[in-house]
């Protein structure tokens, strides 16, 4: 297995999936959509994967933190079967919040954000678009308000 370059992937997936989403989707093949979607559970084997060598816990106590938190049992055996490429099974969507905590990364979650051509984003870059829109609101009423100035000294 190669090694991936996480933030460029995700930023591809992520423009791929807004042009896709551009587009109506009577030009877009169902077969053609099932296809670049077929890649997705191998990515999240291999972020789950990375997540892991990256994580402070072993395995054995990303397996118990992840039961502690879901409130039923999560196996060694399941978290390797969840990540081994060779293998059908998959991380379910239920565990991802747990996962994010337990690992401290949000790479998966990442990923699926980016098939649906969203950000994933902080409290800090939520707060800081948060800004920008009520300054962008704030230039816009400032803009109306000076209109509205200019027609009433007109009519004076």
């Amino acid at each position: 297995m190669s090694e991936i370059d996480w933030s460029s992937d995700i930023r591809r997936r992520r423009e791929e999936a807004r042009r896709k989403a551009s587009l109506d989707r009577g030009d877009l093949p169902f077969c053609s959509y099932l296809q670049d979607q077929a890649g997705l559970p191998l990515l999240v084997k291999r972020a789950a994967a990375q997540d892991l060598k990256e994580c402070r816990w072993s395995r054995e106590q990303v397996a118990e933190g992840l039961s502690k938190l879901i409130g039923r049992q999560i196996s060694l055996a399941q978290i390797d079967a969840m990540i081994a490429e060779t293998k059908t099974h998959r991380l379910p969507a239920e565990l991802i919040p747990a996962w994010v905590r337990i690992t401290g990364s949000a790479r998966i979650l990442d990923l699926v954000c980016a098939e649906c051509g969203l950000w994933l984003a902080d409290e800090t870059e939520h707060d800081l678009a948060e800004l920008s829109r009520a300054e962008l609101d704030r230039e816009k009423a400032a803009g109306k308000a000076d209109e509205l100035r200019k027609r009433l000294a007109g009519e004076a």
